[in-house]
């Protein structure tokens, strides 16, 4: 990469941050209000919610090392951004219980390591230039304000059942736009199987 990134790459970056943070400012306020919309208990609500929260601690590490076992970050990156896509669509067409469920386990699959990935692609591609991550990374920030108070505004006037659309439509935006995100060489790393050595080192031990 150049010492200077170029501003191709930190739009079409600066754009994957726009669109993550604006669906996760519908999903965060309002996806639990539309499971107690279409008539869910306040324990079934928690459950998906919490399954959501478990599958993306955990699978974000997975995919991590998966990407620095075989250096396939970035079509890793497309992947999640296209199959979790596909699996948010389920939502439009259930209302049933435990079929959300089973949506929202294979959703949260695909979808944990895609802001691990975002970051790890902007601290590549800006290299000695990390001043430019602020720049970079605020209009996440911005668009999750925005989207926060305009969704609640259009889902006064409509209905809430509209987050699912807009949900579906933002990671389509996003699962287009990164196809575009650059090709980045990484380094072979074993982060995660060298601090297991250390925890088993006689000294430490």
């Amino acid at each position: 990469m150049n010492s200077n990134p170029s501003n191709s790459f930190k739009v079409i970056i600066g754009s994957q941050y726009f669109i993550y943070f604006g669906v996760l400012g519908i999903f965060l306020p309002f996806f639990n209000l539309y499971c107690y919309h279409i008539g869910f208990s306040g324990f079934q609500i928690g459950n998906i919610s919490s399954l959501r929260s478990v599958v993306t601690i955990l699978f974000s590490i997975v995919w991590g090392i998966l990407a620095d076992r075989f250096q396939t970050r970035r079509p890793m990156y497309i992947l999640c951004c296209i199959i979790s896509t596909i699996a948010w669509s389920f939502f439009l067409y259930t209302s049933d219980y435990k079929t959300m469920l089973v949506i929202m386990f294979f959703y949260g699959i695909f979808y944990a390591p895609i802001i691990s990935f975002l970051e790890a692609f902007t601290m590549d591609v800006l290299e000695k230039n990390k001043e430019y991550y602020g720049r970079i990374r605020v209009w996440g920030s911005i668009n999750f304000i925005l989207v926060v108070i305009i969704a609640g505004k259009i889902i006064d006037l409509y209905s809430i059942e509209v987050i699912l659309l807009f949900i579906l439509t933002g990671s389509l935006l996003q699962a287009i736009i990164s196809v575009k995100m650059p090709e980045i060489k990484i380094e072979k790393k074993e982060y995660f199987t060298a601090d297991i050595k250390v925890l088993f080192n006689k000294r430490v031990i």
